[in-house]
């Protein structure tokens, strides 16, 4: 998600959850924090993933920018 205000753009991973039409997402950005070095591999897996979706503007929800697969970005 995109965090902007009058002096600083940054971005973090949210939790993000659209259900029945209705979206909401996680307060704090997602930390990499398991019960085993399975559930913290899991976790990283998402958050890669992330990086093939939309970003999102926080205070909204709506999408602001597109993501290029990561290849073509490096």
């Amino acid at each position: 998600m995109r965090h902007q205000d009058e002096s600083e753009t940054y971005y973090s991973i949210h939790e993000f959850y659209d259900i029945d039409g209705k979206t909401s997402w996680q307060e704090n950005p997602a930390a990499i924090v398991g019960s085993s070095l399975e559930e913290m591999h899991d976790i990283i897996g998402m958050m890669i993933d992330a990086f093939k979706k939309p970003i999102l503007d926080y205070k909204t929800g709506q999408k602001v920018l597109e993501i290029k697969k990561l290849e073509e970005t490096r």
